[in-house]
């Protein structure tokens, strides 16, 4: 039968046998060996490896970290809305966190939540915010200043739900489930999550799967529902509507993940990813009561289910683009077919048209006895398509770089290449600005550097397009020399699961960072080791980083005594040489006083502020160590 999740296929040269995925279980797959995938060019010249180990122990890059995580699985395709900019200058972020360093289990996983309130963001979390174990967040805050996260319960003991964890401005957390009458033994994963401009919130889950003690539900196995309230999710006007098109006539089984939402200009989009059937975009105009369906990418099978087999005839020919178009390809991928690897994202511009991304894939089901497909995941390419391209086949504007530029990417062979299910350059994000601009990121394998296991690092690219999607600037690589200001290490660097959020000055980015290609809960099944969540700033003109904004306690930053009078001193600490600056600034944001302090060396230091001169009342002292900066509040009596 097709398969529901997106691990149960044939791994491509990888690894066999069965994937422990956290919150999800998948069957038992086969290993399928595809040596030397013929639509990749590669040229194994050697790559420089550095010893990760010993430099994990003596690097950390704290200046960036808003929090950190052991569960180390963000998403199965397509990335929630984990970042969001609110109210005046505020920002909030969430991811799936667990500090269960030895267990694999991650019984405590939840919610990890950090909010920057125009100053400073606040301390690296050290608890979940849900009393029950969560994962998949999505961040929302309404116009009254309501903080909605929407998640997922998925705990043995109890039935899988989606759960709203809401907070009010100056109030405490509450939980709740989302109101349905799916049968308790299906219930709901993998929700996605967007308030409208009038107010209410949308919500996207799957019924679970057989294969996660599921069950089916009208006719698909894992089939999408929509959820409405107006009311910050105390009232459901609209529960577990399925969508016309969305249904049992065109799905047997839907992918965990492989959706995306969002909505802007009175119009709501839910963008579908499906690999084995078509690309769709349903949209709607009247605010989720009805909903078109527009194809962006046409599958050339129906409702195919694995093993059923298919003939070149039946899929139109030999794509020449994909792996079926080399004279050396073999039977199965002579039969390999264009469609995405899961993961896409969707925006509504302030036109209401909208724009879809997702990461370019090939699948195969070249053995009809095997009961699983394949996939390739040396694929390179992410693809764009807007609503002007009806009938038109998405276009590929980027993928994993020729960074050497000798015509071929520097990858030893698919076995090189960590298992996120994913292709060379996925996991795409996009935003969209007040100018009708276009931001997206996206991951993207390095050709450059190898782990001391030989697996290839995936940093973060930022692009814009200024013109609708008609063009593009060149890739900007996040993960740089002039970010972390160790050109011995920067490269080395594991960086995934990007999403954004822009405003009318700065495009707001979040990715989870570590040392080492691939997961430890899915895939490569690594060994456990702590991941950061990064949040960096930039510029949304030129795609520069501006000052990072990191929590006080990231530099030991403090002012004593405070309250002070005339002279108060300022103690920090250095990871590193830098150029540090310190500024007192009143509630509007003017700045009173400044002081160049020089370049630093790494160390501890203590600095007296003359504010003699300044009259009784509150203050913001910021203090400014290269790219960051950190403030504490600073009373004057």
């Amino acid at each position: 039968m097709k398969r529901s999740l997106l691990t149960n296929l044939v791994l491509v040269a990888l690894l066999a046998g069965a994937f422990n995925l956290g919150a999800q279980k998948a069957p038992q797959v086969k290993e399928e060996v595809m040596k030397d995938a013929p639509f990749l060019k590669i040229n194994y010249t050697g790559t420089e490896v550095l010893d990760i180990e010993e430099s994990k122990l003596q690097t950390r890059y704290p200046g960036f970290a808003i929090g950190r995580t052991f569960y180390d699985l963000q998403t199965n395709g397509s990335n929630q809305n984990r970042i969001t900019v609110h109210g005046s200058n505020e920002v909030s972020a969430v991811w799936t966190m667990s500090l269960d360093e030895f267990n694999a289990s991650f019984p405590n996983r939840g919610t990890g939540y950090n909010t920057y309130d125009g100053g400073a963001w606040g301390p690296q979390p050290a608890n979940r915010l849900e009393t029950r174990r969560i994962g998949w967040p999505g961040i929302n805050v309404a116009d009254d200043g309501t903080a909605i996260v929407v998640s997922h319960v998925s705990d043995p003991v109890f039935n899988n739900e989606v759960w709203i964890t809401s907070k009010s401005q100056g109030g405490a957390w509450t939980e709740a489930a989302i109101d349905s009458d799916v049968p308790d033994l299906v219930g709901h994963l993998w929700p996605r999550s967007i308030i409208s401009e009038d107010g209410k919130l949308h919500v996207f889950a799957l019924t679970t799967p057989v294969a996660n003690n599921g069950g089916i539900y009208e006719g698909v196995d894992g089939h999408l529902l929509y959820f409405r309230s107006a009311d910050n999710g105390q009232f459901w006007e609209v529960k577990d509507m399925i969508l016309p098109g969305l249904d049992s006539s065109n799905y047997t089984s839907m992918s965990a993940d492989a959706y995306a939402l969002d909505a802007n200009a009175g119009v709501i989009a839910f963008a579908h990813f499906d690999d084995w059937n078509d690309i769709t975009l349903y949209k709607s105009t009247d605010g989720g009561d009805n909903w078109q369906r527009i194809i962006v990418n046409d599958f050339p099978l129906e409702k195919y289910e694995i093993d059923e087999g298919y003939t070149i005839d039946d899929i139109g020919g030999v794509d020449t683009l994909g792996p079926g178009g080399s004279p050396n390809a073999d039977s199965t991928a002579l039969k390999a077919i264009y469609t995405s690897d899961n993961a896409g994202s969707v925006v509504v511009d302030n036109t209401g048209k909208v724009h879809v991304w997702f990461g370019e894939m090939y699948v195969a089901d070249g053995n009809t006895t095997d009961g699983v497909s394949s996939f390739y995941p040396a694929t390179n390419g992410l693809a764009y398509w807007n609503e002007d391209m009806v009938g038109e086949r998405p276009v590929t504007i980027t993928g994993a770089l020729d960074i050497d530029g000798n015509g071929v990417l520097d990858i030893s062979s698919i076995d090189n290449i960590a298992t996120y299910f994913f292709s060379l350059s996925s996991m795409p994000n996009a935003a969209v600005d007040e100018n009708d601009h276009l931001y997206l990121t996206y991951a993207a394998v390095m050709e450059n550097y190898t782990s001391v296991d030989l697996q290839h690092y995936r940093h973060v690219y930022l692009m814009k397009s200024e013109d609708g999607g008609e063009t593009w600037t060149e890739p900007f690589d996040v993960i740089n020399e002039d970010l972390f200001g160790d050109p011995s290490l920067f490269a080395f660097v594991e960086a995934v699961f990007p999403t954004i959020s822009v405003d009318n000055q700065h495009l707001h980015l979040i990715f989870q960072q570590d040392f080492e290609p691939g997961l430890a809960v899915r895939g490569d099944e690594d060994p456990v080791f702590e991941n950061e969540i990064v949040y960096l700033r930039f510029d949304k003109n030129n795609l520069t980083l501006v000052e990072n904004v990191v929590s006080p306690e990231t530099l030991d930053m403090s002012v004593a005594p405070n309250p002070a009078a005339d002279v108060s001193r300022l103690s920090y600490t250095l990871d590193q040489e830098a150029a540090v600056q310190v500024e007192i600034l009143n509630l509007e944001g003017k700045t009173l006083y400044s002081r160049d302090l020089g370049t630093r060396a790494s160390g501890s230091y203590t600095d007296e502020l003359n504010i003699d001169h300044l009259q009784t009342g509150i203050y913001m002292c910021k203090l400014r160590t290269g790219k960051n900066a950190a403030t504490v509040k600073l009373v004057i009596e």
